[in-house]
């Protein structure tokens, strides 16, 4: 009852103030578009601060929020955490938005990075002739990925070795034509409106920790892409250290493809970016030591790790996002290459815990 005092009487006017335990039960339902969540705390006597949320308007862009519906079923329901459930920010104008301004142009910032390689997982296609598979197969297969089995969780699919395609260094005629194609792709509006919208509502699930937040992911993001821009062919390789003596018969592997695999760079990148999603700011042993719910929900083993990967790809899998997942991914193969990359490289962050990692290897 005192709860219910505080909410009906810190409101606003036009506004539906709703508690935290409506909330979740509105996002178990799969309602979470319908929410939107109060910047200020609301304090109530004997209980301290207390996180509270608005029941958007409907006016306020039903048609966003038509899909809500189908955003449970894409999750699963099982991988959101009970402690605290995601709420996807609304962009129509003029609601509540839990992405403040330095977030936002984070946001377009991490957007152009991973667009410009959008753009190279394009043209490779192109250059390469590479094919779909039919829209009917790989939303199967999507499913199939989305929705648990048997209670297995992310750890269960990690991977000591991850088998990269090996294209071979691209001949002087196939690198100017990949070159040519790279510079002359342009990304499908509906394509950047997505990459845009879904790195927005990523940024919109970090919590304002001191260190775990959308800042430090947006750090992480530029180093690996930094660190990646660093990865020579094998042929510049041989170029640089040709009189060192530094180059071996083994040198053409240092990459392990991943200079000739545009669709392993994004996969990088998006890792780096969304690794620490939805972090409480509390070590995992600190969560298993306090028994939390979410701990037990991913068997007390990366705790942080298989929930931040779980709402990503929650996320990623909405229909919202579709024509952004045909541009990453076109088959089964490249589909389930990109899982394997993030789930291995997101658990490899859990610094505390041995044995997580992994190597690279290609395809002969």
């Amino acid at each position: 009852m005192n709860t219910a005092a505080r909410v009906e009487s810190t409101g606003q006017k036009n506004k539906v103030h709703v508690s935290l335990e409506t909330a979740e039960l509105l996002i178990a339902s799969g309602r979470g578009a319908w929410l939107s969540k109060r910047k200020d705390t609301v304090y109530a006597k004997g209980k301290g601060e207390l996180e509270t949320y608005w029941l958007l308007n409907k006016s306020a862009g039903s048609d966003t929020h038509s899909t809500s519906g189908s955003t449970a079923e894409a999750s699963g329901h099982m991988d959101v955490p009970k402690e605290r459930h995601p709420i996807t920010p609304s962009t129509d104008s003029g609601n509540d938005m839990t992405v403040d301004v330095k977030n936002v142009r984070l946001a377009n910032w991490n957007a152009e990075i991973l667009k410009k390689l959008l753009c190279e997982i394009l043209a490779s296609r192109e250059t390469r002739g590479i094919q779909a598979d039919t829209i009917s197969k790989m939303k199967a297969k999507e499913k199939d990925m989305t929705l648990s089995q048997d209670g297995t969780t992310v750890l269960d699919e990690l991977q000591e070795i991850i088998a990269l395609p090996d294209h071979g260094v691209m001949d002087p005629y196939t690198e100017q034509t990949f070159a040519a194609t790279v510079a002359a792709t342009q990304l499908d509006d509906k394509v950047q409106e997505q990459l845009r919208d879904f790195v927005m509502s990523i940024a919109a699930l970090y919590r304002p920790n001191s260190f775990h937040s959308f800042e430090h992911a947006s750090h992480v993001t530029m180093s690996v892409r930094k660190l990646l821009s660093r990865i020579t062919s094998a042929e510049h390789m041989v170029d640089a250290h040709q009189d060192t003596g530094l180059v071996d018969g083994n040198h053409g592997q240092n990459a392990y493809g991943i200079t000739s695999d545009p669709l392993t760079q994004f996969a990088i990148v998006l890792s780096a970016l969304v690794h620490d999603v939805d972090h409480t700011g509390v070590p995992n042993a600190q969560l298993i030591k306090e028994n939390a719910s979410i701990a037990e929900l991913y068997r007390a083993k990366s705790v942080a790790e298989q929930n931040s990967i779980n709402l990503s790809w929650n996320l990623l899998m909405q229909d919202r996002y579709e024509d952004l997942r045909r541009a990453i991914y076109c088959n089964e193969k490249e589909l389930d290459r990109f899982r394997k990359l993030v789930v291995n490289i997101v658990l490899a962050t859990d610094i505390g815990k041995r044995g997580v990692g992994f190597c690279l290897s290609s395809l002969a």
